[in-house]
């Protein structure tokens, strides 16, 4: 884990608590998203599938998903939206429309801001959410702002 995963990783226990529960919740979307995210680039093989499959299951049983079911789900349906219309975007052949591709792929942590809000005050929400914002573009481009 680099110090940008460590950084997200404490500002979500922060936000959550120190909730057990709500914190694995939200560190097995976060895997689940980057596999998703991988397969569908081709940054890994194939055989990953069986992994990937494996943490779907797992995201969708977690306990903590299950209780907070229709709150979830409908975030989870928009977090995959969100993160499909940034690949449409990032194909365009129009310069702005890739850098909104690209905007809009950091939205798919949203699912993390709403566990957040069920554990601390919007107001007290604002500045690490915009931190995760942050860390989530510097883990996904170079120093000098070139998508990875």
């Amino acid at each position: 884990m680099n110090n940008l995963q460590k950084e997200a990783s404490d500002i979500i226990t922060e936000l959550c608590k120190g909730d057990l529960n709500a914190i694995s919740f939200c560190e097995l979307y976060l895997k689940t998203a980057h596999m998703i995210d991988d397969l569908y680039d081709g940054d890994i093989p194939k055989e990953k599938i069986v992994d990937f499959t494996q943490y779907i299951l797992d995201l969708v049983n977690h306990q903590f998903f299950r209780v907070n079911y229709s709150t979830l789900y409908p975030v989870l349906q928009l977090t995959l939206l969100t993160w499909s219309v940034s690949n449409v975007l990032d194909k365009s052949i129009v310069d702005k429309e890739r850098e909104i591709g690209d905007m809009t792929r950091i939205c798919g942590n949203d699912l993390i801001l709403v566990v957040a809000l069920m554990f601390t005050p919007l107001a007290e929400c604002i500045e690490p959410c915009a931190r995760l914002k942050v860390i989530s573009y510097q883990l996904h481009h170079t120093k000098d702002n070139q998508p990875i």
